[in-house]
């Protein structure tokens, strides 16, 4: 008997949480296996819905790929001239 409720202990139950995202101000939930997840790789929280982390995902590579080098930029501009 002693042996289940030790075995009862150590399991982690972590309730889902409601979370306000700092973008869109929409609450998000972030479950269970979320937060196990988060927890394995030492993840904080999140603080954006999925749809913002998303978005600002895609924003931060495509600032990264439009960062190319200083020829790149003029080409783009029109102006061929070094």
């Amino acid at each position: 008997m002693m042996k289940v409720v030790e075995k009862i202990a150590q399991l982690k139950i972590m309730p889902t949480q409601f979370i306000v995202c700092v973008d869109c101000n929409t609450e998000f939930t972030f479950g269970e296996n979320e937060q196990k997840f988060f927890e394995s790789k030492n993840y904080t929280p999140p603080k954006r819905c999925k749809l913002c982390r998303f978005k600002r995902r895609n924003e931060k590579e495509k600032t990264q790929n439009d960062g190319g080098n200083f020829h790149d930029r003029r080409d783009k501009e029109g102006d061929d001239e070094y």
